[in-house]
């Protein structure tokens, strides 16, 4: 639950922040869009980092409770000890694999239990008739992610140009 209220948090921050760069672009509306850009953009880093710990905590809990979950975001197929995470790829579900990724080896056995050689329980302890469609999974799930990680970044930025005091002469940010 915490998890979806962040990210509504989230959502809205950045819908604030949008409508406040548009603005912004436009010339209109200035004094608010300037007060609307900042209040958002300071709800987004303080969600940012709480969205962090929340999905981080949200994914042991997964780790735990629900396995087959765990197994279908990362598309591990084969139960392991120091599975790996990965950072994208493409999952051949037939073969179950997956292609053309970038994994950090036993990060995800680190994340999920805080050892590295801990088993991460994979979809081949589940019947088949019991999968998720894994393509899915994977990309959604590994979207959501990459979703953060740009949000991170953009508001990182925006935080240093703020800093500087040169926030409101960068109309390159706010097409961002």
């Amino acid at each position: 639950l915490a998890h979806a209220v962040i990210g509504a948090w989230l959502a809205g921050a950045f819908l604030v922040i949008s409508i406040a760069a548009f603005y912004l672009l436009k010339k209109r509306h200035l004094e608010f869009s300037r007060f609307s850009l900042k209040v958002g953009l300071s709800l987004a880093a303080i969600a940012l980092v709480l969205q962090l710990f929340s999905g981080d905590s949200s994914a042991k809990g997964v780790a735990v409770n629900q396995p087959a979950k765990l197994a279908a975001f990362e598309g591990i197929f084969k139960t392991q000890k120091g599975a790996p995470l990965s950072i994208f790829g493409v999952v051949d579900q037939p073969n179950e694999t997956v292609k053309y990724g970038l994994e950090f080896p036993k990060m995800l056995s680190w994340l999920a239990h805080g050892d590295t050689e801990a088993e991460i329980i994979g979809l081949d302890k589940y019947p088949k008739k019991d999968w998720p469609n894994v393509k899915v999974v994977f990309q959604t799930y590994h979207l959501m992610i990459a979703m953060w990680v740009c949000m991170f970044i953009v508001t990182v930025i925006a935080l240093f140009y703020w800093w500087r005091k040169s926030l409101f002469s960068t109309p390159w940010l706010f097409r961002i």
